[in-house]
């Protein structure tokens, strides 16, 4: 595992001076070694360390891995990333024993680059299936409640009167995945409920977590 299909580092130690570009000085007047080309240096990628991953995790990751024949990488980033979003700021880490001011959530920011045709896609969708299963939950779940709302929206706005009682709420989105990086679509993040859970009472005027995966 860990082979993208890339030229391996080549071996410049046999290369004559006459290998070098005309601009370069000679190894023979300079006492420096022979530029070479670093587009030609690629490197063997490591294989993603498994074992580091909770067992429930490492059995699902080595599963979609074998199935897809796939590099363990393509599914194991998706769902650590998802892994921290849903963790969100209920669980913290606290560096250092005496300063209380400093703490991190399990923010977790992943990209996997591999060759076109490498077949990223697949197993990064079999990892997130429960996000995506969750956030089309959401979506059904925000479509009924605004439907209910227009309609207690339009019974309001026909009786209204100046001392009618405020108008019904609009339902917020709750939103854990976006699948349009662009910046305007990442921004509109902001604007909609991105936390696991519903905002009470007691959480009016607190900011969102932000869980956009």
């Amino acid at each position: 595992m860990g082979d993208y299909g890339m030229p391996l580092k080549k071996d410049h130690s046999q290369e004559t001076p006459s290998s070098a570009p005309d601009n370069f000085p000679s190894t023979q007047k300079s006492g420096w070694p022979n530029p070479v080309n670093i587009l030609e240096m690629r490197h063997r990628v490591p294989s993603f360390p498994i074992e580091f991953l909770p067992t429930p995790f490492r059995s699902l990751i080595e599963d979609i891995g074998d199935r897809t024949q796939t590099h363990y990488e393509f599914s194991a980033i998706p769902l650590m990333v998802a892994i921290g979003a849903a963790i969100g700021t209920s669980a913290v880490l606290q560096p250092k024993e005496h300063d209380t001011e400093w703490r991190e959530s399990p923010a977790l920011w992943g990209i996997v680059i591999a060759a076109s045709g490498s077949k990223k896609s697949h197993p990064a969708t079999a990892a997130l299936k429960s996000s995506t299963k969750l956030q089309q939950k959401f979506e059904e779940d925000h479509n009924k409640d605004l439907e209910e709302y227009q309609k207690e929206y339009a019974a309001w706005k026909a009786n209204a009167d100046p001392d009618s009682e405020a108008a019904p709420h609009k339902p917020i989105r709750r939103t854990i995945m976006v699948n349009d990086a662009t910046q305007e679509a990442l921004a509109s993040c902001k604007n909609v409920l991105t936390d696991f859970k519903s905002l009470g009472p007691s959480d009016a005027g607190k900011p969102a977590r932000n869980t956009c995966l």
